[in-house]
């Protein structure tokens, strides 16, 4: 394979790829939310437009993630099986669908874990 081969190869998986591993990255930034609240203490100032400028960075890149994650994700995604170039084989496209549902219960889990936390008082 030539060089560039191998980078369209690797450029067409890289979309469906960032849709399916979207709310996995969105679970561990939820769940990083969860341990940033733990770490600031139940005395920080967590409530909206207070608190430390780095916490409210962190909250506004997850609920970017968690909305790409909830709206965009699918749609892209199913948008790349219908694109020709885009296409991958079936065992791919099962395995992509099996990270997102597993990404979706880490999602899930970690929301949990932010309601217990002193930052689940932000949302």
């Amino acid at each position: 394979m030539t060089l560039i081969k191998q980078s369209c190869l690797a450029n067409r998986t890289v979309l469906p790829w960032l849709c399916s591993v979207s709310p996995a990255i969105a679970g561990i930034l939820l769940a990083l939310l969860a341990f940033h609240g733990w770490c600031l203490g139940t005395h920080a100032p967590i409530r909206e437009n207070s608190g430390p400028m780095l916490l409210q960075m962190h909250h506004a890149m997850t609920s970017v993630m968690v909305l790409f994650s909830t709206w965009l994700a699918v749609p892209v995604w199913l948008g790349c099986l219908l694109i020709r170039s885009f296409r991958q084989p079936t065992a791919m496209l099962t395995l992509q669908a099996c990270v997102f549902a597993s990404g979706w219960v880490l999602l899930l889990l970690s929301g949990i874990l932010v309601e217990a936390s002193p930052a689940g008082r932000m949302f």
